[in-house]
């Protein structure tokens, strides 16, 4: 292990310890890689991607539904990456990628599993100093993420299962709507979108319960603590410092206008 990217790897194991409290009180489960594997580069940068995708079995539609049962409850899988680079202060991100997908799921007799995807994105960021023409520098396109290992997903939702893979029978997507229409959007790295689904499909707003609030300030607050490296990406910065008079008209996204 790089010791630069030490704080990295324990600012990722403190996001299990938020996410569980909110997800489980709608009676789902959450399994969170322990650790991040790393790909060293030449020029001592760095690849850091989950060892197994972050699954979420029995998760209700969004969180406002009282609804239960198979026909209601999906099971999301988030998976991604970063790429870091060292400074002189601490390490910053350069590059990262993010997908969720969403499978309908049913309980078969033998206690198996049958995952049908019913809906993915994937999100993206291009690099700042090498982008591409016509791709806002981040963006999201409705379409299924190709690197997302099928055995790794399997064990992963076998394990929640406490099965094998061999009962997990998953149906992905070839296609879902229009795939190459890309969206822009703020910087939507994993920990951002790992937000995002605690926030839709575990948060409701008519929810009195005071703790749901505090439990996701909480999680607000880790996405934005200083050992986070993705906090303030290069391209972010980029962006900011480009697009300072017309931010944030979403024509700044494009490195054409800048």
């Amino acid at each position: 292990m790089a010791r630069e990217f030490d704080t990295f790897h324990r600012y990722w194991r403190d996001w299990e310890a938020k996410l569980k409290p909110l997800i489980r009180r709608h009676e789902a489960q959450l399994l969170f890689p322990d650790r991040l594997s790393e790909i060293l580069k030449d020029d001592g940068s760095i690849d850091l991607s989950p060892a197994h995708p972050i699954c979420i079995a029995n998760a209700p539609q969004k969180a406002a539904t009282g609804k239960r049962g198979p026909s209601h409850r999906n099971t999301l899988v988030i998976d991604g990456g970063f790429h870091l680079k060292r400074s002189a202060a601490a390490p910053y991100l350069v590059q990262g990628r993010c997908s969720l997908s969403v499978f309908s799921t049913t309980i078969r007799d033998d206690g198996g599993r049958n995952l049908i995807e019913i809906d993915a994105m994937h999100f993206d960021m291009e690099k700042a100093d090498k982008p591409t023409a016509y791709h806002p520098i981040f963006h999201v396109q409705r379409d299924v993420d190709s690197k997302l290992d099928q055995t790794k997903l399997k064990q992963a939702v076998a394990d929640l299962a406490r099965t094998t893979p061999d009962k997990i029978f998953l149906e992905r997507s070839h296609g879902l709507g229009t795939q190459h229409l890309r969206l822009p959007t703020p910087q939507m790295d994993l920990f951002a979108v790992l937000t995002a689904v605690v926030a839709d499909f575990f948060c409701n707003g008519a929810d009195k319960d005071i703790k749901v609030k505090t439990q996701f300030g909480a999680v607000l607050e880790l996405l934005k603590h200083p050992s986070n490296a993705a906090r303030n990406g290069f391209a972010a910065r980029q962006l900011m410092a480009q697009a300072d008079e017309i931010w944030p008209c979403p024509g700044a996204w494009y490195p054409e206008s800048v």
